[in-house]
């Protein structure tokens, strides 16, 4: 059973110690510094959760895993995460809505619907 425990804990720590890189990763980039910071912060009570099953001590394990639950349904309800980034514009002009016949025209210059030859 002590085995079986090691290697269970170990298991959950990579993944763990992975998404907990790859969200201070996703931080250091501008774009989606937020996404990440939050992504990281969801990952921290998942290491608690394995260590709590590498020192075989259930409290650590259920601490752990509870913050980890409230962490992912506050992820999931907030959709920042799984949500698609927005651009940030640096102008203050709004852009103008482009009319069918501009759309048709710059279709053909780039390539779109081009007949068979």
């Amino acid at each position: 059973m002590n085995l079986f425990l090691t290697i269970l804990g170990g298991l959950l720590l990579i993944p763990s110690l992975a998404g907990v890189a790859f969200g201070a990763y996703m931080s250091t980039h501008p774009r989606t510094r937020d996404s990440g910071t939050l992504f990281a912060l969801l990952w921290v009570p998942a290491l608690a959760a394995a260590g709590g099953i590498l020192l075989k001590d259930p409290v650590t394990f259920i601490v752990g895993a509870i913050c980890f639950l409230v962490a992912g349904a506050t992820v999931y309800l907030s959709g920042r995460v799984t949500g698609k980034p927005t651009a940030r514009r640096t102008t203050s002009e709004t852009p103008q809505t482009p009319t069918p016949n501009t759309t048709r025209e710059n279709q053909k210059q780039n390539g779109y619907r081009r007949t068979a030859s």
